[in-house]
Formats: C-alpha cells, sequence, structure tokens
C-alpha cells in the first residue's frame, strides 16, 4: 500500500497536483468507503461568500444616510428590513455539516443526524459565479444542496467553499462530498435521475 501510495503521489504531482493535493489523493487508497472510521467522517463548514455581509453592510449605510437626511422612521424601517433578511437568509441555509463513522450526513443546531427512513428526496447540483472563466471554476464551485425530509421539512446548504475542520482541516472538493452523498441516496433506497451538472435523488413509488 505504501508503494502504490508512493507511485500515485508521484503521478498527481506529473499532472500538476501540488504535493499537499497529491499526498490528499494517495491518502484515500485505503481509507475505507463505509462502516466505522468512513473516510468522509468529519466536521465540515461551508465559507459563506462575501455577497450576502456587503449587501448588509451597504443597507445599514444606506438607514443612516436616510436618517441623517431627517427621515428616522425610513432609516429604521431599511435597518430592520436589513436584519431580517440576514436572520432569515441564515435560519433557511445551513453553513454546518458532519459526516458521522458510519458515513451518515447531519446539520448540528438544525438536524443532527438524517434518518434514511425520513429521507424523500435529495437534490445535488454544482454552481458557478456567471460568466467565469473555465479555468477558474474548480476554485469558485460551489453547490446547490438541498435534503427533503418527510414532513414537509428540507435542509438546505449554504453556498461557499467547502473546509474540513475535524480531525483535521483543509479545503475539500465537493465531488467528495457528491460521492458520499450519492452513495448513501442509494443505500437510503432511493433513485437517482442526472441531468446537466446535477442530479436528483427520489424514493420510488409504491
Amino acid at each position: 500500500m505504501r508503494a502504490l501510495a508512493r507511485e500515485i503521489v508521484a503521478v498527481a504531482a506529473g499532472l500538476g497536483f501540488d504535493p499537499e493535493e497529491a499526498a490528499g489523493i494517495a491518502s484515500q487508497i485505503d481509507a475505507p468507503t463505509s462502516g466505522p472510521g468512513h473516510a468522509m467522517a468529519g466536521e465540515y463548514r461551508v465559507l459563506r461568500g462575501s455577497a450576502e455581509p456587503i449587501l448588509t453592510f451597504s443597507a445599514l449605510v444606506i438607514a443612516g444616510t436616510v436618517y441623517g437626511l431627517g427621515q428616522p422612521v425610513a432609516g429604521a424601517l431599511i435597518v430592520v428590513a436589513a436584519l431580517a433578511s440576514w436572520l432569515i437568509r441564515g435560519a433557511r441555509r445551513v453553513a454546518r455539516l458532519r459526516i458521522d463513522a458510519a458515513g451518515a450526513p447531519g446539520f448540528p443546531g438544525r438536524l443532527d443526524r438524517v434518518d434514511p427512513s425520513e429521507l424523500v428526496g435529495l437534490d445535488f447540483a454544482y454552481r458557478y459565479p456567471r460568466w467565469i472563466a473555465e479555468h477558474r471554476k474548480a476554485a469558485s464551485e460551489t453547490v446547490d444542496l438541498r435534503l427533503r425530509l418527510t414532513g414537509g421539512r428540507s435542509v438546505q446548504l449554504a453556498h461557499g467553499p467547502l473546509w474540513r475542520i475535524a480531525p483535521r482541516r483543509g479545503p475539500v472538493a465537493y465531488h467528495q462530498l457528491e460521492r458520499r452523498l450519492s452513495a448513501w441516496a442509494r443505500e437510503a433506497g432511493l433513485k437517482i435521475e442526472r441531468d446537466g451538472a446535477g442530479w436528483t435523488a427520489r424514493r420510488p413509488r409504491a
């Protein structure tokens, strides 16, 4: 296994991967794909983009300007609207993800562990900024991820780069998460239908 890992590192380096990326690829060869000690087990966080805080800050600046022009009611309404928008967006999308030792996902603070029997559907699609150059897509990649659960409940992941924060820190490519979620959906009895840059997993009708 060690010899194979060295060969993988050498090939990856020859393909242009940096040493850390090459080592990360090699580390996957002896990591289990299911069961205790799953390779994806750990804590993750989505680093939210700067657009939302910038928009909120801009709204607060506008509110201050309006207040200074002698319109305190209008300024207060803008502040309330900006803060409400911030809170609603934060409530709709979660930025924390946990994958347990068995490979099952959970969302700390929202849904600690998703019971496969409660999973109705799962939507996954890659997302890129508009007009971005092809060679910059990988660096700007994020995903639209939504889990639909029984009782009309749903959980959506925030947009932004995915980082593993435990047991070790570092960026994680979304294709690794996609591979784990698609396998988990199949294990839960869902059927996957692919469409362009994404796919949908649905529970077959009885």
